[in-house]
């Protein structure tokens, strides 16, 4: 049992934080920097505690099978941990979260890297289920924890409502796989799947992938993510364009490609069943998700609407490396997540830095402004490293990320996938190349105050360009340690 209790160290001390937290706030004598500095400071002691002692519990079950913390699930457990590092810095100066909220905020943010975490690590369906709504519950708040916005609850609300019933249908799902096994691991079901259960797997599946696809906002399912990502403070929407999506795929990958379609598992039976029917349906869910996700981003006047379009549509080329079902394709997808997470967080840093003094987020408002001033000419260029990454265009590392999940695809043959995949490509440039020409063509502009950037700003926008641009050169010995994550 101490062994258990260990390999969860920094979980349980996200937990312990977010309690201790929850007492300083509600003793009304916290300052916000003092919250904001207490929250870090719990964040950099899990990471070193997952740095030191990961590898001591590598390949073990814990607490009767019920989570795996193994190489992969700790790579993911620190970039949880990274964004929610970057989230909290963001919110330090963000307007839109007040100081009476800001020590609930940093609870809810905690609490929520903690049950990412835990998603990752599943590898039971009552746990993954567990998970997954606690991690729900967290978003719901974190999306009506605004002020000044009257849309705020309703976003809320509706996020609510349509989590809740994905929840069921997914619930409803387990329940039936349950039924047909007897049990709930998930390694035990596909091993004791025969022929005859084929057609009731598969409807169960099926059932579980619609409550899988709304946490990652996949078309038709998204209808909650425009409203949430555009009502909630911009780091809140930093923060679900990323982690409850990036949990959400590591989940995938432990459910369908550990414990059934890789090289070493035993479950041939299962995987030669279905393998062809859940090949269409992620097949078609990825080229819907990111063709409707580009489609939409078109007409958004909103940068935070656009960015959630966007979301949506990296979303899709995710999926591909779900639909390849091999090796390959599971290390494109934790590749492309690790460089999406880099794009994605700077992009909305200098969103958020936008939003802080200019209290506007309309695409025209950035008309001008690498012709304002040198501040203003920082910011319009990192913005623009950061939207060529997310597009995919050489140098940067987002291309590098396409280019493995569109290899991955092309070794399996799935070349209509590959073709709809650069065909979005191309529908992709169209809205980013809007900010761009916002920012660097349109030079008749209404005055604006000057933004002046502090210099631990200035560190972390570069700290993103430069690896944006970094791992789209030197990305072979990093990819090298993604594969040795892969069994």
């Amino acid at each position: 049992m101490l062994e258990n209790i260990l390999a969860i160290l920094p979980e349980l001390v996200l937990c312990l934080v977010a309690f201790y937290l929850i007492i300083r706030s509600a003793s009304g004598n916290a300052r916000r920097s003092t919250l904001y500095y207490e929250a870090l400071l719990g964040i950099v002691i899990a990471i070193l505690i997952s740095l030191y002692s990961a590898s001591t519990y590598y390949q073990s079950s814990l607490f009767y099978s019920v989570l795996k913390f193994d190489e992969m699930a700790v790579y993911f457990r620190l970039l949880y941990l990274g964004l929610a590092f970057v989230v909290i810095v963001m919110a330090q100066r963000s307007f839109e979260i007040a100081d009476y909220l800001f020590g609930e905020f940093l609870v809810l943010i905690i609490a929520l890297t903690a049950g990412m975490s835990f998603i990752s690590a599943s590898t039971d369906l009552l746990m993954i289920y567990l998970s997954l709504e606690w991690v729900a519950l967290c978003s719901y708040l974190l999306t009506g924890l605004v002020t000044g916005k009257k849309r705020a609850t309703e976003a809320s609300i509706k996020y609510a409502v349509f989590g809740g019933i994905s929840s069921a249908v997914m619930l409803f799902g387990i329940s039936m796989l349950f039924g047909a096994s007897g049990t709930l691991k998930i390694s035990d079901i596909f091993l004791l799947y025969n022929e005859s259960m084929q057609p009731f797997v598969l409807l169960a599946i099926t059932l579980f992938l619609v409550g899988i696809s709304a946490k990652i906002a996949a078309i038709p399912l998204h209808f909650w993510a425009p409203d949430a990502y555009q009502v909630a403070p911009v780091p809140v929407t930093a923060l679900f364009s990323v982690g409850p999506k990036a949990a959400v795929l590591a989940l995938l990958v432990r459910v369908f490609y550990f414990n059934f379609f890789a090289d070493t598992n035993s479950a041939n039976g299962i995987s030669e069943g279905i393998k062809p029917a859940l090949q269409f349906i992620f097949g078609i869910l990825a080229a819907i998700t990111m063709t409707a996700g580009n489609l939409l981003a078109l007409k958004q006047e909103n940068i935070k609407r656009m960015m959630a379009y966007s979301s949506i549509s990296h979303a899709g080329y995710l999926l591909i490396g779900i639909v390849v079902f091999n090796g390959r394709g599971t290390e494109a997808l934790l590749f492309y997540l690790f460089v999406y997470l880099l794009m994605n967080l700077g992009a909305f840093y200098v969103i958020n830095t936008i939003v802080y003094k200019w209290k506007t987020e309309q695409i025209d408002d950035l008309n001008g402004l690498a012709w304002r001033g040198k501040n203003h000419a920082y910011l319009a260029v990192m913005m623009s490293i950061f939207l060529f990454s997310m597009a995919g265009l050489p140098p940067f590392a987002g291309f590098i990320g396409k280019w493995y999940i569109f290899a991955a695809a092309v070794e399996k043959e799935l070349y209509w996938l590959v073709v709809v995949g650069l065909i979005n490509v191309v529908i992709s440039l169209y809205y980013y190349a809007r900010v761009l020409k916002a920012m660097f063509l349109v030079q008749d502009v209404k005055p604006r105050e000057e933004l002046e950037i502090s210099m631990g700003d200035k560190l972390w926008l570069g700290f993103f360009g430069v690896t944006n641009i970094y791992f789209g050169l030197f990305f072979s010995q990093f990819f090298d340690y993604i594969h040795t994550l892969i069994p």
